[in-house]
């Protein structure tokens, strides 16, 4: 079974990063793909403005140069007597007079032509290209330029460019594309990765529950098996003996230890069962100092029994929000272990309950063995058990300390487990005080 199921996690796993793996692949192409577009629109605008500016300026000098040809046709059809007042000059054109060896018109802007003997000089309006720009947006024409020009096509890429604010503009539109598609793709790869994480984590946690629970029937199968198993071979030894009173006197208290022990492990199953079921609504309130003073008047018998010294310091008027039975097994818990593991003529343990604050604390401690160091970190786990000889020689479910440290974190405290300085061992809880 355990085979099986752990096959079919690693084919679930293994194709669920399969699907995530190509997911992500897919995001990151779309994303770079993205980016490339953007790019290549980029320097699409770019080139389109640029070809735009060319066409422009073309389109221009062809109007200039098809005036001037058209105005020195006029030239020289006009009356030679008086030619200028039968011209009428086009838009591309703001004058026109005769030209005089002496004179120099620096701050204008113009042309310089022959029709037959007479020579003229025809000024540009410089308002012109600007009328025929007037719908390209992103072009700028450079109205500065003076003084005569060689040619009638005369604008050059210095006169018309490119607006480079507008271009800029654009560009900064593209950035914010490109990052807005970089966010969207960061997003999703995080919600992906997200979703890896937590579906991961929760076929892990299935995996693990069904571990547990398979150690869990594997161990409590154990557990009952051996005083089952030890009870049957004391009746089968009574049956063939026939009913030996000796024999009966040695074996009735193996028996009765056994099915403590039986009783013990049930118990704690149905205390794991207890804390599977749902949150209580009012938590009430314990009288900690009174409840503490007789657990320990009801554990003073047993530690007797056992050859050992209880001692107590309790503080009185302590209490605390928790359920007094739950807290009262975590106390048992802790004084049935010390019984068992600290076990020795001159055992001592000792019950203290003082303030800290606003906490209660509790202590239980011992002067035993201490803690095996085979458990450090695992002593709260479910079916814990060192790994030294005293330790597996000593019955137990390794239920006990996980069952207290629930039922101690049900009720709002926290518990810990240490080795004492002087030796042995100290559980300490520690509650929120209501008075």
């Amino acid at each position: 079974m355990k085979s099986v199921s752990s096959t079919s996690y690693r084919r679930t796993l293994y194709l669920f990063i399969f699907l995530a793996l190509t997911f992500l692949a897919q995001v990151a192409w779309w994303i770079i793909f993205q980016m490339r577009t953007a790019a290549d629109t980029s320097r699409l605008v770019k080139a389109s403005l640029e070809e735009r500016r060319d066409l422009a300026l073309k389109m221009i000098n062809d109007i200039y140069q098809e005036h001037y040809v058209n105005l020195q046709i006029m030239l020289s059809l006009a009356d030679t007597a008086d030619p200028l007042s039968e011209i009428m000059l086009p838009a591309a054109f703001s004058g026109l007079t005769g030209a005089g060896a002496e004179t120099e018109y620096s701050d204008s802007l113009y042309l310089e032509m022959k029709a037959g003997e007479r020579r003229y000089l025809v000024f540009i309006n410089r308002d012109y290209p600007v009328s025929l720009l007037g719908r390209e947006a992103h072009l700028l024409f450079n109205a500065a330029v003076t003084g005569l020009r060689g040619r009638p096509n005369w604008l050059t890429v210095s006169e018309i460019g490119v607006d480079a604010a507008g271009l800029e503009s654009l560009e900064r539109g593209s950035s914010r594309h490109t990052r807005m598609l970089i966010m969207e793709g960061g997003f999703f790869v995080f919600l992906t990765a997200l979703g890896m994480y937590l579906i991961y984590a929760s076929l892990r946690r299935k995996r693990l529950a069904e571990e547990e629970q398979t150690l869990f029937a594997h161990s409590i199968t154990h557990e009952l098996k051996i005083p089952i198993t030890s009870i049957g071979l004391y009746l089968e030894a009574l049956k063939r003996r026939g009913f030996d009173s000796v024999m009966a006197a040695e074996l009735f208290p193996k028996m009765r230890d056994d099915l403590k022990r039986l009783n013990g492990l049930i118990d704690n199953i149905l205390q794991i069962k207890r804390l599977s079921e749902k949150k209580r609504g009012k938590t009430p309130i314990m009288s900690l100092s009174e409840d503490l003073k007789a657990f320990a008047s009801r554990a003073a018998g047993p530690i007797k029994a056992a050859g050992g010294i209880l001692e107590t310091d309790l503080n009185p008027g302590i209490t605390i929000a928790a359920e007094s039975q739950e807290i009262a097994w975590v106390w048992e818990t802790l004084v049935d272990n010390s019984l068992k593991y600290a076990r020795s003529p001159e055992m001592k343990i000792s019950i203290k309950l003082h303030r800290e604050g606003n906490k209660a604390v509790i202590t239980i401690s011992d002067n035993g063995p201490g803690i095996d160091p085979g458990l450090k970190g695992k002593l709260f786990e479910k079916f814990a058990r060192g790994e030294s000889e005293r330790t597996r020689t000593i019955p137990g479910s390794g239920l006990g300390l996980y069952i207290a440290r629930e039922y101690v974190r049900r009720n709002g405290g926290e518990i810990s487990l240490e080795n004492r300085p002087e030796g042995g061992c100290m559980g300490t809880m520690k509650f929120g005080v209501k008075s």
